[in-house]
This record gives structure tokens, sequence and C-alpha cells, in this order.
């Protein structure tokens, strides 16, 4: 009986889990246009943590888009847009940080980390692959009679 309480208890956790719906900061994000878009995905929202600002919908991020909306309508270019946005509120507003300065670390670290994993994984691989080559068993027995020992003794003598 409590197998089966327990067994309807989980199917209706997992359809209530199923029918609701996620949860928006603030509102709804109306369509936006390529142009804005293409700006926007380069850009982090500034109150939600790691989220683009083409996909928020928080008021402002609705305000953000509108700045880029009427900086392309002027006539400026994507990069002149994302300039505008870097230069007004820091390099923490880029999705892609910049490669240079003080964030170049950024890019080499991870690079140079995989360099030293992968060398470090050939150089143990190349030192096992020796060690089993030097295990090869010598036969350790004498020899069982004495023509053997002789053709021993003649190839001693020959190197």
């Amino acid at each position: 009986m409590k197998k089966l309480m327990l067994a309807a208890l989980l199917t209706l956790i997992a359809i209530l889990a199923l029918q609701s719906t996620p949860l928006h900061a603030q509102g709804t994000s109306p369509e936006i246009d390529d142009d804005v878009r293409t700006v926007a995905k380069k850009l982090n929202c500034p109150t939600c943590s790691g989220r683009n600002l083409a996909d928020c919908p928080t008021e402002t991020c609705l305000q953000w888009k509108g700045e880029i909306r009427a900086q392309l309508d002027s006539g400026k270019s994507t990069n002149e847009v994302v300039t505008y946005f870097q230069d007004r509120f820091g390099a923490g507003v880029l999705q892609e940080p910049p490669k240079a300065g003080s964030t170049l670390l950024l890019w080499l670290v991870p690079i140079g980390a995989a360099f030293i994993l992968i060398s470090s994984g050939m150089l143990v691989a190349q030192r096992l692959s020796k060690n089993k080559a030097a295990t090869v068993t010598q036969p350790t027995a004498p020899a069982a009679d004495d023509f053997t020992a002789q053709i021993e003794a003649q190839i001693k003598d020959a190197l």
C-alpha cells in the first residue's frame, strides 16, 4: 500500500513539474529584429547574471534593446554600438571577454593547461611503454645440455 501511495505521489509531482511554466524576472520579451538581436547577443544582461541581453525579458534589457535600436537607426555599426556599451559599462557587459589586456589570461590559461595536460599524458604513456619493453623476460634457467651451452658460449665470444 505504501509503494502504491509513493508511486501516485511521484506521478503527481512529475505531472505538476511538466505543466509548470518558467518564471521570468519581469514581463515578457517582445520580438526584436535581427539587427538588434545580433548586437544584444554580444552583451550581458545587466541584472541577470550570465544571461545574454537578447534572451532576457527584464525591463532594463528592454530599455537597452531600445537604445541599441536607436543607435542602429542613427547609422552606427554593430561594433560601434557594442563599443558604446563597453565604454559606458565596462568590459563585464560583453558576453565574450576581449582578447587583450588583463582578460588575455582568460584565453591563454585554458590553452596552456590543455597543452601541459596533453604533453604530460604523452610523457607518461612513453615512459610506461619503455618500462614494459624493458621488462621482457630473459631465460633464467641455465642450459640443459652441453650443446646448448657451447652455442651460448660461442655467441658470447662473438659479441
